[in-house]
């Protein structure tokens, strides 16, 4: 994250699908991304979420 200074990573752990702000029902990425788009607040650390898994093959 060295090109953008001050920002912090939101990881979605244990699933398959990216641009889930919104659309998948995760809370913990739906409140760190609408604090940062509402407010203008950075978590003060890296966020790790738990998703729901990863399908089975």
């Amino acid at each position: 994250m060295a090109d953008l200074p001050g920002s912090r990573p939101v990881t979605l752990h244990n699933d398959y699908s990216h641009g889930v702000f919104a659309s998948r029902g995760n809370a913990c990425v739906d409140e760190a991304a609408a604090a940062y788009l509402v407010d203008g607040t950075v978590p003060p650390a890296d966020v790790h979420c738990a998703g729901p898994g990863l399908p089975t093959p």
